[in-house]
């Protein structure tokens, strides 16, 4: 079954590069021949869950990444966004975690008494993974807005930090080693062969 989904990932992935340039190659059309009939228990479905009574507030470019051992997706920051209020006047970053429990379709604060002393400052953009192996989420990066006479400023950021998901607790990893520069929109994986 993986290598079915794998090819229809892939002629779909054809279909997509190719259906703007009719000349190069398979099109849409012969891409989508090509599939044939899929059964309906590889069809991918969304269904709208509503939100439960405590949820995050309306944010964007957050970072989110699923722990394989509590089987929960953890989400970290993000650009806090109001509909009422004017592009021009940013809502600050969010600091905080979330964890969503896919099993009770219920979110949890993680950070339930406020920021703690010791996390990543308040950013959009960052990208988190999490660590299979030390059952730790990794953060990296990101950025922060304010305004500025009017003017958009950004700062983005270089640094590295671990969460255990056990204590709470955030350690500032940046000194572990010569990071990569400041950065944000960006993407990481953890790959498990080598930790």
């Amino acid at each position: 079954m993986k290598l079915r989904r794998s090819a229809v990932v892939a002629l779909l992935l054809l279909a997509t590069c190719n259906e703007d340039h009719p000349g190069n190659g398979p099109g849409f059309e012969s891409s989508h021949a090509a599939l044939g009939t899929v059964p309906g228990s590889e069809v991918a479905t969304w269904t709208r869950i509503a939100p439960p009574a405590l949820s995050p507030d309306p944010r964007y470019m957050q970072t989110a990444a699923f722990d394989e051992t509590r089987k929960v997706l953890v989400m970290f920051g993000g650009q806090m966004f109001n509909v009422d209020s004017a592009m021009t006047d940013p809502l600050p970053a969010s600091q905080y975690l979330w964890a969503w429990d896919p099993t009770t379709g219920k979110w949890a604060n993680r950070n339930p008494s406020g920021a703690k002393p010791s996390q990543p400052s308040p950013r959009a953009g960052a990208s988190m993974v999490f660590d299979s192996a030390r059952k730790k989420f990794v953060i990296f990066g990101g950025r922060s807005q304010a305004l500025v006479d009017n003017f958009p400023v950004y700062r983005s950021y270089q640094d590295t930090w671990e969460w255990d998901p056990v204590s709470g607790d955030f350690t500032d990893r940046t000194s572990a080693g010569a990071p990569p520069d400041a950065r944000c929109q960006h993407s990481m994986v953890f790959e498990k062969s080598t930790g």
